[in-house]
C-alpha cells in the first residue's frame, strides 16, 4: 500500500515478504491483515518472474477524544463513528447538556474535542412554593409571588443554581384583616398573628401584620367575642331601657 520494490532472485530461492502484519505508518494509520495475492501465504519459490501484490484487510487510524469525562486514545477501525451523548449525568444532581460535537467518522487520524455547552444541577424548592428541576449553572430560579390562605408572600430573597440541593428560600408574607366580633362589628382590641408576628388592628379593626419566613403562616386573630364598640352599645342600650321603666313606674 506505501510502495513498490523490484529485486532480483536466483531461480529456485525462496522470496519471503518481510511486511510487518501489523503495520504502524508515523502518519497515524495502521493496517493489518497481510494478504499476498490474495492469500495468506508469506514465502514463495521463483521458477519465473511473478508479481506479488500486498494488501491488507484492515485500516485502522489513530484516534485521540477528549471529553469533560475522561480523555482516551487508540486504533480504530477505518469507517468508524464516533458518537457522543446529548446529556452526560454524572449521577450526583448535576449534569451536562448540549455536545459541541455529536458524530465523528473515523476515515483518517483524528483528534476529537468535546465540549458541552452548559452545566445544569437539580434543585428543589420548598416551603412556601415548591418547584424541582435541572437549572443551568448559575441561572436564577424565578420565583413568583402567590396568595396562600389568605396570605401573600412575595419572594424575598434569590436561589441561584450554583450547586445541586434542596433550597427553602426567604419570602415575606402580609396578611390584611378587618377583625370583627361574634356581631360582625369592628374589634380594635384583637391581635392579629402572623408566624411569629403580631399586629393589633386600627379603631377600624382593619390589622396589617407581616413577617419574613420559609415556611407557610397560618394567620390567627385572637379577641373576645364582643367588642367594646358592641359592649358600649348593649351598655347604652340597658341604660336607656333602665330610665325607661323608671320614667313608668313614676
Amino acid at each position: 500500500p506505501a510502495n513498490s520494490t523490484e529485486v532480483w532472485v536466483d531461480e529456485g530461492l525462496t522470496f519471503a515478504v518481510g511486511l510487518p502484519d501489523p503495520w504502524d505508518l508515523p502518519n497515524g494509520t495502521r493496517f493489518a491483515g497481510l494478504l499476498v495475492n490474495g492469500t495468506a501465504q508469506r514465502d514463495f519459490r521463483v521458477g519465473k518472474p511473478m508479481t506479488l501484490r500486498v494488501q491488507y484487510a484492515e485500516v485502522y487510524y489513530w484516534a485521540v477524544v477528549e471529553t469533560p469525562v475522561n480523555k482516551t486514545a487508540g486504533w480504530m477501525p477505518k469507517g468508524t463513528v464516533l458518537k457522543f451523548p446529548d446529556i452526560i449525568n454524572f449521577g450526583n444532581g448535576t449534569r451536562l447538556v448540549g455536545p459541541s460535537v455529536r458524530e465523528v467518522a473515523v476515515d483518517r487520524p483524528v483528534k476529537v474535542v468535546v465540549t458541552y455547552a452548559k452545566r445544569q444541577h437539580y434543585v428543589a424548592i420548598l416551603g412556601v412554593v415548591e418547584w424541582e428541576g435541572w437549572a443551568d449553572e448559575g441561572a436564577v430560579v424565578r420565583l413568583n409571588a402567590t396568595v396562600v390562605g389568605g396570605v401573600e408572600y412575595t419572594p424575598a430573597e434569590v436561589v441561584t443554581a450554583w450547586n445541586p440541593g434542596v433550597y427553602r428560600p426567604l419570602f415575606y408574607a402580609v396578611y390584611r384583616t378587618v377583625a370583627r366580633d361574634v356581631m360582625g362589628v369592628p374589634n380594635p382590641l384583637a391581635t392579629v398573628k402572623l408566624c411569629d408576628a403580631t399586629a393589633s388592628p386600627l379603631p377600624d379593626g382593619s390589622a396589617v401584620v407581616t413577617a419574613y419566613t420559609r415556611e407557610l403562616c397560618q394567620p390567627t386573630v385572637e379577641a373576645f367575642p364582643i367588642s367594646p364598640y358592641t359592649a358600649a352599645g348593649a351598655a347604652a342600650v340597658a341604660t336607656a331601657a333602665a330610665l325607661a321603666l323608671k320614667r313608668r313606674k313614676k
